[in-house]
Order: structure tokens, then sequence, then C-alpha cells
């Protein structure tokens, strides 16, 4: 900085203090062009981070949207599936109360049957005593 002056002082006139102020000017530029061309890397490192940061942004959305799709399919099947379970859990029941219903039936006529097996064999006994009656000897 100090050449620098010296040169100023030097240069006298218009065209001296023009020439030294040009002079200084390109000094200043030089001096900075290492500066600028670090920020210009930096810049161009932030839009290149930027860039990978907004692709990673959009596969996450990406991925995203496919999970919530997977997961809407999922919980759509298994509303279908307790559908169904409920609607089974139903015919089930009316099965049960139909199968109790046929059984008291069945039971009610097994009972009949007996009665009517009881009453065919005291039937068959009186028969019996008849046809003894009309065949035995006077």
């Amino acid at each position: 900085m100090g050449d620098f002056i010296q040169v100023f002082t030097e240069l006298k006139g218009v065209l001296g203090g023009a020439g030294a102020v040009a002079v200084a000017v390109a000094l200043y530029l030089w001096n900075q062009r290492g500066q600028r061309q670090l920020e210009g890397a930096n810049t161009e490192a932030n839009v290149s981070a930027i860039a990978h940061w907004r692709s990673v942004a959009e596969r996450s959305d990406a991925a995203l949207v496919a999970m919530t799709l997977r997961a809407d399919k999922f919980a759509e099947e298994r509303n279908e599936v307790r559908e169904a379970f409920a609607r089974m859990e139903g015919q089930m029941a009316e099965m049960t109360k139909l199968i109790a219903q046929q059984n008291s039936q069945l039971e009610a006529q097994s009972k009949k049957l007996e009665l009517q097996s009881a009453e065919m064999l005291g039937l068959r006994d009186q028969v019996r005593k008849l046809q003894e009656q009309i065949h035995a000897p006077r």
C-alpha cells in the first residue's frame, strides 16, 4: 500500500491522478480476483447443493406418496376384511340359531319317536295276546 501512495504522489497533474486512480482500481481488482473466484465457486457449490437437496426432496416426496398410497390400499383392504369378517360372524350367529332350532326339533321328534316306539311295542304285545286268545284251544 505504501508503493501505491508513493506512485500517487509522484504523478502530478490530471493525467497522473487519473492514471493513479486507474492503477489503484486495477490493483484492487487484481487483489479481489481470487476472492471473486472463491465466491463464484462457493455460489456454484451452493447451487449444486441446492440441486442435490432438491432432488433428494423430490425422491422423498415420491416415496411418501407411494407409501401413502400403499397405506391407503392396506387400510381399504383391512376394512374390506373387517366387513367380510363381520358378515361371516353374522352368518355364523344365524347358523348357530338355526342349528339350535333344528336340534330342538330333532330332540322333540326323537322323543315323539320313542313314545311311538313304546306305543308300538304295547300294540304288538296286545296283538300277540289277541292272537294267542284266538288260537288258544277252548
